[in-house]
Parts: structure tokens; C-alpha cells; sequence
């Protein structure tokens, strides 16, 4: 009983797919390292939302009113406070220090906030409006709260200095 050549090479040739693309995508892994977040320059700081177990800052977004930053997110410029675009590929941070950003969307991290934000549809809220190829609006939101935080305090640290 004679088998063919053909009929011997099919099997060898189902085997030899999946074990050449699991070779190809561990290549691809190692000789293209993941893209690095990207960089918000304000001033002489730079920012980078990262997924750090100690970031410089962490950004938990809550509901009610206890919250230390309103924002609204807004679908035009003309509407908003504060703008953020960008259209371009994420800029790498340079090599000044750089201060790192948590964003914990669920509000369920167990570590203690730094700042607390409350995107809200209430007119007295921050507008923002965002258009970016580097950011969310989520993580734009949470810069936005870090730099206001920077320059205001809490809203707990805010109460205490009027007390």
C-alpha cells in the first residue's frame, strides 16, 4: 500500500502552521516592544497615566457631590473651560522626572486618592472638551483634575483652611 507524497505532507503541513505564527507572534513580541504611554507637558512637568502599584497621583472617579473636582465632559470647544487635542502619535516622556498618574474608574482601588472627580452634567462643573490620539477622556480628565489639584489643594484640604 503506497501512500502519496501529497497525502504525506498535508498532516506535517496542519502541524507546521500554528508552530510557525506562535513563532512569529513571540518574534513580533520581542523585537517590538510595547508602544510607552504618552506624555502631557504643562509648563516644566510632564504627566504619564500609568498602571503603577505607586503612581505619583491617583485619580479615582466617583459619584455625588463629595467629590474634590466637577467636570463635564463637553462635544465642543466653544463649550468648554479647558481643551485638550492632539492628533498626533503619543510624544514620549523626555528626560525630566516625570509624574505619574493612576486613574481608577471603578472607584473600588484600595489605595487612598489623591484627588477624587465627579464627572457631572451640573452647569457650575469644569468643562472639558477632548480630541486626542494619546489620551482618553477618562485619563485626559484625570491630567486635568492632577494639574487643578496642583494649584487649589482638595476639596478637603480647602474646608479645613476655611474652619
Amino acid at each position: 500500500m503506497e501512500r502519496s507524497l501529497e497525502a504525506t505532507m498535508l498532516p506535517l503541513h496542519r502541524a507546521a502552521v500554528p508552530a510557525l505564527l506562535a513563532v512569529a507572534l513571540c518574534a513580533g513580541y520581542v523585537l517590538w516592544p510595547k508602544p510607552t504611554a504618552a506624555c502631557f507637558r504643562a509648563g516644566a512637568a510632564q504627566y504619564q497615566i500609568t498602571s503603577a502599584a505607586h503612581p505619583t497621583y491617583t485619580v479615582r472617579f466617583v459619584t455625588g457631590e463629595a467629590a474634590d473636582f466637577h467636570l463635564q465632559l463637553v462635544d465642543t470647544p466653544d463649550n468648554a473651560d479647558v481643551v485638550l487635542v492632539d492628533e498626533d502619535a503619543a510624544q514620549p516622556c523626555s528626560a525630566i522626572p516625570t509624574q505619574t498618574i493612576r486613574v481608577d474608574a471603578t472607584g473600588t482601588s484600595p489605595s487612598t486618592a489623591d484627588v477624587t472627580v465627579h464627572l457631572s452634567s451640573a452647569p457650575d462643573a469644569h468643562k472639558l472638551y477632548v480630541r486626542s490620539a494619546a489620551f482618553t477622556r477618562q485619563e485626559a480628565a484625570a491630567l486635568i483634575a492632577v494639574l487643578w489639584r496642583q494649584q487649589h489643594g482638595t476639596h478637603r484640604q480647602a474646608l479645613a483652611q476655611r474652619h
